[in-house]
């Protein structure tokens, strides 16, 4: 049997939902690339956290991360990866930093 919600998560799941839904929105039109690119802006660092967040696999947030490191090689910069205890972790970091 489906168990009966309190005010209290009925609100807070409404809420949930609408930000949901006024993130979706604000996300229509976007390729996907800049919607990777506009969550590592605003703070993922993870291509799974990533993933789960779009919906899509780690392989294509992988492959989306490839056309953005291409990008930002233009304004001296790029991504790096690292994995560390089954997470992949991602930064932004200018090209001279890394001596290149």
């Amino acid at each position: 049997m489906a168990k009966e919600m309190t005010q209290e998560e009925m609100a807070r799941k409404i809420e949930e939902l609408t930000a949901e839904n006024e993130r979706l929105a604000a996300s229509k039109g976007q390729t996907m690339k800049s919607r990777v690119f506009e969550l590592i802006e605003s703070g993922f660092n993870c291509i799974e956290d990533l993933s789960e967040e779009l919906k899509i696999t780690s392989k294509n947030v992988s492959s989306n991360l490839t056309y953005i490191r291409s990008d930002l090689k233009e304004a001296g910069k790029t991504i790096v990866s690292q994995r560390i205890n089954n997470k992949t972790m991602i930064a932004v970091v200018e090209l001279n930093k890394l001596g290149w």
